[in-house]
């Protein structure tokens, strides 16, 4: 399964020491496509089985060496991206079933 979203994060840069900083912040997604299978071939849109909109909250690392920066940033969904949809009008799934979004985001730059 994958989940193609749209991310627009909005961090604060801590400078902890002067070559290291802390990144903090909220950031929202948009879920701009759903597929479930094995590839392109064999793969399906479930485009309305998830929330279009999540937010996530950011956390991570900045190391620079003069004008490099190495950094790293994990990213924790706060709310559940599945729809809510019922079996027999009375069992949630969502009560059996969330979906959050966490992704760990590795980044190597050069400052000119």
């Amino acid at each position: 399964m994958s989940l193609n979203t749209i991310s627009v994060p909005l961090l604060a840069k801590i400078h902890m020491t002067p070559n290291v900083s802390l990144v903090v912040g909220p950031q929202v997604s948009y879920l701009a496509n759903a597929r479930i299978g094995l590839n392109n071939w064999f793969a399906f849109n479930y485009n309305n089985a998830f929330q279009k909109v999540g937010v996530d909250a950011v956390a991570g690392l900045e190391f620079e060496a003069g004008d490099f920066v190495i950094g790293g940033r994990y990213n924790y969904g706060l709310n559940n991206v599945n729809k809510d949809f019922t079996l027999l009008d009375r069992f949630s799934l969502n009560n059996l079933l969330q979906v959050r979004n966490s992704t760990v985001q590795l980044s190597v730059g050069y400052k000119f």
